[in-house]
């Protein structure tokens, strides 16, 4: 018998690609500060950019975590 902790979680496998989708953001939200910053140009708008990334990253580790905590899957 399968234990359906092993089988795949669409569920599952969606938030994951939403969360490294937004690791990928801030990755690049950082490079474009640290890019206006070296331009020494108005850094206040990237930066918020960049906060709002964060923000959106640390909310798809939540859920991520959530999911697995509450369903236990593992795939």
């Amino acid at each position: 018998m399968t234990n359906p902790a092993d089988e795949r979680c669409p569920e599952r496998s969606a938030l994951s690609t939403e969360l490294a989708k937004s690791v990928r953001e801030v990755y690049m939200q950082k490079r474009a500060y640290d890019a206006v910053k070296a331009k020494e140009q108005d850094k206040v708008e990237s930066w918020n950019v960049l906060q709002a990334a964060g923000h959106s990253q640390l909310a798809a580790e939540q859920a991520f975590n959530d999911h697995i905590t509450e369903h236990g899957c593992k795939t």
